[in-house]
């Protein structure tokens, strides 16, 4: 309940000192326990007696360790004759604050009901508040905060803090520590330090004057005349930092030598408002005078709505604003649910994979449909006859009409009713028009497709150092009618099995894409997932991970450590042992026969873990980062072998080869590297794709790889040259998930339009 850690006298004298639990004050408060101890008081938890039942409060007491002693177990006097002026000047300023903390009758202000004297010092009886603190709080929820969480947070301390500084008062303490989240999630300000940090500035105590990290440099003075509400504005800013990012920023003197602290948008391991993370780094600098000089002016960056980017908001520091991200998405819901949830919070984009946030694309809500219509109806030649339109890409443009005499003369061939209704012959006419019109488009559509086979369709097949090959492409259908983000081979690889927007896993004939299973998803759409013979495994984006029997399609088992969303998941052994890589930092080991808790983590990543693989033939796990780094453990010793560094951004698949020397990695900006497992060298560096890699796999022997990306393409490598040889798919796309089948000869892919395809890749050149 307050952040008095101990000094340099530690908590443990200051717990030897405090008064023993039984104590009676002002004949009216008993104290219960000890909540914590500083170097200029003690924080007790009491029982106001007169009150029944009675009620918990909590009571702060001057007691400077640096010259104070206990007598009688209950009297706190000066250490000696030298430290009676420091003793009493404190004690005054300690009452000054409690006064001026009196007045305040603020909701999301720690209250204080009375203040007294006794045992020759004082004390403060303060409300007390149940809950944790801002720093328990973001540890529990083993994630990285969400943008309205964050906001139901700040928005009521803004207000607090702009109350205290109206009453010319200054907190002089923000930090995680002195934040209350009360069990119903609101939050109170605690611990002002105030008369702390003036009692430190006469007895030159710089531990009680400064936090380190949350702090700012006029702090660290040997007065407080350059103090102001700025001051509070950099250590909520730094608190902030701390909660985006997983660390808080660095000193503010270290920062004066060098200043190494980034910019919140690049460090940020979620996805918040542009104008949040900037108005933290305004509330960052160091020069006071450039900070924002009141809450007031720091609010209207901090908590201003995100600029509107089309219909879905928010634009990411590593796409361009009009490009989602592959994996965008608030995951089991419903597009309704979707494109409200998007308007009234802004979207989850790029940067909630890392962290965040990396999401992928789902479909089009009902109301971009609409203005899609809307669009068509106002453009239906450019609708119509536009790149990428499978059914009309091969039409000739659209004639001009006929002159109203030639109309004229078709009309009676084109319907001629034996009995005319008594209409007008000007409706007729216009009806039939229409009628010819429509015949004669559907007649083309329907010749172009019987004459054409599926897989020669304009930008669908591209070939980059051959001629495209009809046979390349070898089938394509839609398994989720509400998109499908995640593709893999089954049983022997005569099975595919897919998960979509909808909230299910199904199963398929891989040869004749019939449809054999649905499974639906307890836990919302499947944000990873993972195949062996006949088990699956899917993570969620609610921490859950499920084991499923794709034959009988029962859940054999579900794991859950916590609520911080599943990137990847993988088996370890024969379909009972599953590794699960979470935004916790974390990847997780589970077992079937014990799932209450995983049975290890590895842990070591400074921020999300995106990806991981196995390696069954060295028994060994590689897991991939937003931290941009890739691990290799041994699953054997349940130990890190080595760090793998090199990639630019994060880290986003990871792939072995069959004998588990190599190993290829893929990042965000496009980059794939392939390393050793003996060492930490570098093999190769493969460049070519333009977007987030989603899917890596070595092809047979090892000698090439296939990759695919967010820019559309599925790409064949020749690893030993370093060099793309075939190049598949499309501009107009976004390649979301791939798998190989066990002979190499099939890659199958999703795509953020719906399209599964299996591509032909026997033929290729080795």
């Amino acid at each position: 309940m307050t952040s008095d850690q101990g000094t340099s006298n530690g908590p443990a004298r200051a717990h030897a000192l405090a008064l023993p639990a039984g104590t009676v004050l002002a004949d009216e408060y008993r104290i219960v326990s000890v909540l914590g101890a500083g170097g200029f008081g003690i924080t007790y938890l009491a029982e106001e007696l007169k009150l029944a039942p009675a009620r918990q409060v909590t009571i702060k007491e001057y007691f400077p360790t640096e010259y104070s002693v206990r007598t009688d177990d209950v009297r706190a006097v000066p250490l000696s004759s030298d430290c009676s002026e420091d003793f009493a000047w404190g004690l005054k300023r300690f009452i000054d604050e409690a006064q001026a903390l009196a007045r305040f009758d603020h909701p999301n202000i720690n209250r204080v009901y009375r203040y007294f004297e006794a045992n020759d010092t004082a004390y403060i009886v303060l409300q007390h508040e149940p809950g944790g603190s801002f720093r328990d709080w973001l540890k529990a929820l083993g994630r990285t905060p969400r943008q309205k969480e964050l906001d139901a947070i700040v928005a009521p301390l803004l207000d607090a803090l702009e109350t205290v500084h109206d009453a010319d008062f200054l907190h002089r303490d923000i930090a995680p520590d002195n934040i209350i989240i009360r069990p119903d999630g609101s939050p109170v300000l605690i611990d002002f330090g105030s008369a702390r940090g003036e009692i430190a500035h006469r007895s030159r105590a710089l531990s009680a004057l400064v936090k380190p990290g949350y702090s700012p440099f006029e702090q660290y003075g040997e007065t407080s005349a350059r103090q102001g509400a700025w001051t509070d504005v950099y250590a909520f800013a730094a608190m902030l930092f701390h909660a985006v990012s997983g660390k808080r920023p660095d000193d503010a003197p270290a920062r004066l030598a060098q200043d190494d602290v980034k910019p919140a948008r690049d460090v940020a391991l979620g996805s918040f408002r542009p104008g949040f993370l900037a108005a933290i780094d305004a509330g960052l600098v160091l020069d006071a005078e450039k900070r924002p000089q009141s809450i007031g002016q720091w609010r209207k960056t901090l908590m201003a709505p995100a600029p509107s980017n089309g219909l879905f908001g928010w634009g990411t520091r590593k796409l361009p604003q009009d490009q989602s991200s592959p994996v965008d998405q608030h995951e089991g819901a419903d597009p309704e649910t979707v494109l409200a949830t998007r308007l009234a919070e802004a979207p989850t984009p790029l940067r909630d994979r890392l962290a965040g946030a990396k999401s992928r694309s789902g479909p089009k809500p009902p109301v971009a449909e609409a203005a899609d219509a809307a669009a068509t109806a106002a453009a239906p030649r450019r609708r119509l006859f536009s790149r990428g339109n499978a059914s009309t890409a091969a039409q000739p443009k659209p004639q001009p009409a006929a002159p109203p005499p030639a109309r004229k003369a078709a009309l009676p061939a084109i319907r001629k009713p034996p009995k005319p209704r008594r209409q007008p012959r000007k409706l007729l006419r216009r009806a039939g028009t229409r009628l010819a019109m429509g015949a004669a488009v559907a007649a083309g559509v329907i010749a172009l497709q019987q004459s054409l086979p599926e897989y020669v369709i304009t930008g669908e097949n591209i070939a980059s150092s051959a001629s495209t090959a009809p046979s390349f492409l070898q089938k394509r259908f839609k398994p989720h009618a509400a998109g499908t983000n995640h593709v893999r081979f089954a049983h022997g690889s005569t099975w595919l099995v897919t998960t979509g927007a909808d909230k299910t896993l199904k199963v398929w004939g891989a040869r004749w894409g019939n449809h054999i299973r649905t499974l639906e998803l307890d836990d919302g759409q499947a944000t990873a997932l993972s195949v062996q013979g006949q088990r699956a495994v899917t993570g969620h984006d609610n921490g859950a991970v499920a084991l499923w029997d794709l034959e009988s399609g029962e859940r054999l088992a579900r794991f859950q450590r916590n609520e911080a969303r599943i990137w990847s998941v993988v088996f370890l052994d024969r379909g009972k042992t599953v590794a699960a890589a979470g935004h916790d930092w974390t990847v997780a080991l589970w077992d079937r026969a014990a799932p209450s808790e995983p049975i290890h983590l590895f842990a070591g990543h400074d921020s999300a873990t995106h990806a991981v693989a196995f390696d069954r033939a060295r028994a060994q796990l590689v897991s991939a980062s937003a931290d941009k780094t890739v691990k290799l453990w041994d699953q054997r010793r349940l130990s890190l072998k080595r760090t793998y560094r090199g990639h630019k951004d994060f880290v986003t698949a990871v792939a072995f080869a069959d004998d588990g020397t190599r190993f290829v990695s893929g990042d965000l900006a496009g980059e794939i590297r392939v390393w050793s497992t003996r060492s930490a060298k570098r093999i190769a560096r493969l460049r070519g794709h333009e977007g987030e890699i989603t899917g890596l796999a070595f092809l047979g022997a090892g000698d090439r790889i296939a990759s695919t990306s967010t820019d559309g393409r599925l790409r064949i490598w020749d690893a030993r040259r370093g060099r793309s040889t075939q190049t598949f798919g499309s501009d107009g796309q976004k390649v979301v998930s791939m798998s190989v089948d066990k002979d190499a000869s099939r890659v199958v892919t999703a795509s953020d339009d719906g399209w599964v395809r299996i591509w032909n890749i026997a033929q290729l050149k080795s």
